[in-house]
């Protein structure tokens, strides 16, 4: 059963600042995101007899999202890249997995967990993902061995994705 090109529009309306969040958070452009955004839309509308129900629509879309934000990231080498592949598969898991939390519980989950990060964590990952400085590059700015700087973005990968789901789980408290 194809999806009607009305129930689409309805799904990207309804989900307009989710799909916009994920864009921004891949190619780290509000205006480039927009675009992305838009040029999804358009091919989801074009090819809505070939979507298959509406968790088909809603994987469809998010994975092409995550495709042509790729595609615009590798065409502006030399920007800064905001997070890496692994971080987005955990985004892309969470965003999937549903859940009650609104986009801005999220935004507002992953703000605090970053400012909660140490000192030294919350400097490495500026670095890395926005100034989009290399593991080296940072190594060599701050005088460690680029292993120690490996390990501070694992840790600190880590500790953002338990921070933003204890936040978000209310269940246990966490808003």
């Amino acid at each position: 059963m194809s999806v009607p090109s009305d129930v689409v529009v309805q799904f990207l309306i309804q989900r307009r600042s989710r799909l916009l969040g994920y864009a921004w958070v891949i190619v780290a452009d509000e205006h480039a995101a927009e675009d992305v955004f838009q040029e999804v839309s358009m091919a989801a509308v074009r090819k809505c007899d070939q979507i298959q129900g509406p968790e088909h629509l809603d994987r469809w879309v998010r994975h092409a999202i995550r495709l042509k934000g790729l595609e615009v990231r590798r065409s502006r080498r030399g920007k800064a890249q905001l997070l890496s592949p692994e971080v987005l598969d955990i985004l892309e898991k969470s965003w999937a997995g549903g859940g009650t939390a609104t986009e801005g519980d999220r935004m507002d989950a992953m703000r605090r967990c970053i400012g909660q990060l140490s000192g030294p964590a919350r400097q490495v990952v500026e670095m890395r993902y926005g100034q989009g400085m290399k593991s080296q590059k940072i190594a060599d700015t701050l005088g460690r061995r680029v292993e120690t700087v490996y390990k501070t973005i694992t840790r600190a990968h880590t500790a953002l994705r338990r921070c933003i789901e204890d936040r978000l789980d209310t269940g246990r408290g966490g808003l």
